[in-house]
């Protein structure tokens, strides 16, 4: 019982080091890139993250400006998404990318 409760912890350990991996090369700088670049604008991660996909900032800015200018506006938009739909199309383009 030891040996699968082993294996078991094992194989979780190596999935959870790789799904880190992943987030870290998602989320990470290059950093011999900024050196090179004199490290000038933007030096947050998350700044860098934004002006590397601008279509996520123009997403990011116009939910934020919704939810601090109109919070009932956003609650009231929200209940017009499909979520479900949306949650399980990523989550198939999630699984079809990792092939668990």
């Amino acid at each position: 019982m030891s040996s699968d409760v082993t294996s078991a912890r094992e194989r979780i350990t190596t999935h959870l080091a790789e799904s880190r991996a992943q987030l870290r090369q998602l989320l990470d700088i290059d950093h011999d890139e900024s050196r090179a670049a004199g490290a000038v604008f933007p030096r947050s991660r998350t700044m860098r993250a934004l002006t590397r996909h601008p279509a996520l900032a123009i997403a990011v800015v116009a939910a934020a400006g919704i939810l601090v200018a109109r919070p009932e506006f956003a609650v009231r938009f929200a209940r017009l998404i499909p979520l479900g739909a949306i949650g399980r199309t990523l989550m198939l383009r999630y699984l079809t990318q990792t092939k668990l």
